[in-house]
């Protein structure tokens, strides 16, 4: 599914932000521009997901030192698509 919502993401908008963080912190971000997929196809059986990833855009401006209230969990997650945790920025 998760493949399914980065693909039409790519289709309508060309690119799909990622930000990199180290314990809430951005380090990094990248526009991703494509997405493969490599292994079994479930998720659950050695699946790869290789991203093809281009310097960010000026989106990532806004996200420059800052810090993101990441918490324990996932080691991604797409904020926006699960209600109701929100992404709230604030200065570094």
């Amino acid at each position: 599914m998760t493949q399914l919502l980065i693909v039409a993401r790519l289709a309508t908008d060309g690119f799909l932000p990622l930000v990199a963080t180290v314990g809430g912190f951005v380090v990094d971000g990248f526009d991703v521009t494509g997405v493969a997929m490599s292994g079994g196809g479930d998720g659950n059986d050695g699946t790869t997901h290789d991203f093809t990833l281009a310097d960010p855009g000026e989106w990532f401006d806004q996200l420059r030192e800052t810090r993101v209230p990441t918490g324990r969990g996932r080691e991604w997650t797409m904020p926006g698509w699960e209600a109701p945790r929100k992404l709230r920025l604030s200065g570094a």
